[in-house]
């Protein structure tokens, strides 16, 4: 059986919850031994695809997509054009598919049980986040961080392209490189940091 189509949509609508994550990498910007805290809104995402019927299925899951972000003036990364503080994250991103599921991708700024990562294009991925919104202190580069278990997450993906591998990176890799999988961010402003420490 051909596998079967798969959106990622990451949505402009937020979930009416808030996450207090760290700047990644300095977690402490004003060198007072303590480290900042950024209220940041959740966004829906919705994972949506077919049955073998043809009947429309659509699994919905939460995301951080912006997230406070250090870049060192006196080492900046190149692909962000503001040096300094910035609020990351990529506010549109036209639906399209990729092909490449990165299997041995880590998470960098904090723990994380779960690896792998879908990229949405050059270094911006949609990967695991916190496992919940009160498992506070994620940083992020902005990267689409999914809140939960991200096995799922994968599992809900291949289960709507009726791929049945049990290797769970082997079957993102095959969905994404047939062209089965497709990402889209729906257009949003960048969010504001406020002297609070909230984003809006």
């Amino acid at each position: 059986m051909p596998l079967r189509d798969v959106l990622i949509t990451i949505s402009n609508q937020t979930t009416g919850g808030k996450y207090w994550a760290s700047s990644y990498p300095m977690r402490d910007l004003n060198g007072d031994y303590k480290e900042e805290s950024y209220s940041v809104p959740v966004y829906k995402v919705f994972i949506s695809g077919t049955d073998a019927k043809g009947n429309k299925i659509v699994k919905s899951w939460a995301a951080l997509r912006f997230m406070p972000y250090w870049n060192d003036p006196r080492k900046p990364v190149k692909s962000y054009k503001t040096r300094g503080f910035v609020v990351s994250g990529l506010n549109h991103f036209p639906k399209q598919a990729t092909r490449n599921y990165i299997r041995g991708y880590t998470i960098h700024n904090t723990y994380s049980e779960y690896n792998g990562a879908i990229q949405l294009k050059g270094n911006f991925l949609i990967h695991a986040g916190p496992k919940t919104i009160a498992d506070m202190g994620w940083g992020g580069a902005g990267c689409v961080e999914i809140v939960g278990n991200f096995n799922d997450f994968k599992k809900d993906i291949l289960k709507l392209a009726d791929c049945n591998m049990s290797d769970l990176h082997a079957g993102m890799e095959q969905v994404a490189k047939a062209g089965k999988l497709f990402v889209e961010l729906l257009q949003v402003a960048t969010p504001v940091v406020k002297p609070d420490g909230h984003f809006y």
